[in-house]
């Protein structure tokens, strides 16, 4: 199991389900439980919280004020309903993915180490677990300050490249089914010429007298297959580039450019790049005309020579060289 990419919009909205499930579940609960909860638990963000993450968040603002919160998980409190946060995912405001996660307890994979403070994160490589555990990716202290070290050494806003990469075997695998199409039509378009029956009658009369087809199925069939020809014959001589587009939340555009998209292009990391943003009117005008075409179609959808759109914040769109020059 590789590293969890969760998005803001996913952790928000596990906020907000938590919030309404603790809600309810205080609205339950009689004098005594509700003052045994606010004495042994902390608010972080509206929530009730775990002693320990709270002390964890604290220190994390001291830091930095603009730290955003969102559960990444819960422990039942005592024997009531109330649902208590044990972990958070961490961002900033206008991130597209949570940067980290924060826990606080036995985080390891025994059950007889001591309780420690934790941060998981795509950056962290923790050899003293296989790749397939979550702990691959923790780095964890019983010290709280070496905590906040190791969370300021690993909790990094995603770079454009790095959310590009998230949809690249989607746009990919997209634009290759686009480019091989014609072949596969011109395969299933012989298969039924081949199955039809007048084809064979029509071939010996015009080996015999040099006519044409008589079939207008005939014909028409081998209209297709010269039109398939010929579109396939173009494509595969033609260079696929990709550009990535990110809608950021500010206005601007972070593009990601993938070259000479093939079939082992979703099998592919992408290098690590610098990130290049521009505002609308820096955004070439035909790539201006994709993404508009994109925005009116539902995500997951692909429009040949044009491109898919992942999300509403996401595209990828053909590029060639006089629409992108970064």
């Amino acid at each position: 199991m590789g590293y969890d990419h969760t998005t803001v919009a996913r952790a928000e909205l596990l906020g907000a389900e938590l919030l309404e499930s603790q809600t309810k579940a205080i609205n339950r609960m009689d004098a005594d439980e509700l003052a045994e909860a606010k004495d042994n638990l902390s608010m972080v963000d509206g929530m009730y919280t775990l002693n320990s993450v709270a002390l964890f968040v604290g220190e994390l603002r001291k830091v930095d004020r603009n730290l955003q919160f969102a559960p990444s998980a819960v422990s039942r409190f005592r024997d009531s309903k109330l649902r208590a946060v044990a972990g958070l995912y961490v961002y900033y405001k206008g991130d597209r993915y949570a940067m980290a996660e924060i826990k606080y307890g036995q985080v390891g994979i025994t059950k007889t180490e001591n309780d420690r403070f934790a941060v998981f994160s795509r950056k962290v490589c923790n050899e003293k677990f296989s790749s397939s555990r979550d702990q691959y990716y923790m780095a964890a202290s019983v010290d709280l300050s070496k905590a906040v070290k190791n969370f300021k050494r690993y909790a990094i806003p995603y770079a454009p490249y790095e959310i590009a990469q998230m949809s690249l075997t989607r746009a990919a695998s997209a634009s290759y089914a686009a480019k091989v199409r014609p072949q596969r039509a011109m395969r299933d378009l012989t298969r039924e010429l081949f199955e039809e029956s007048s084809f064979w009658a029509d071939t010996l009369r015009l080996y015999d007298s040099g006519h044409r087809f008589s079939s207008p199925k005939v014909n028409e069939l081998f209209q297709k297959m010269s039109e398939a020809k010929r579109e396939g014959m173009e494509r595969s001589g033609r260079a696929v580039h990709m550009c990535a587009v990110e809608a950021r939340d500010d206005g601007r555009f972070s593009l990601t450019k993938v070259l000479d998209m093939d079939d082992n292009t979703p099998y592919k990391s992408l290098p690590a790049t610098s990130p290049h943003v521009v505002t609308q009117e820096q955004l070439p005008e035909a790539m201006q005309h994709k993404l508009a075409l994109l925005s009116m179609v539902d995500d997951g959808a692909y429009v040949d020579e044009v491109g898919i759109r992942v999300n509403d914040w996401m595209y990828w769109i053909h590029i060639d060289g006089n629409e992108f020059t970064a």
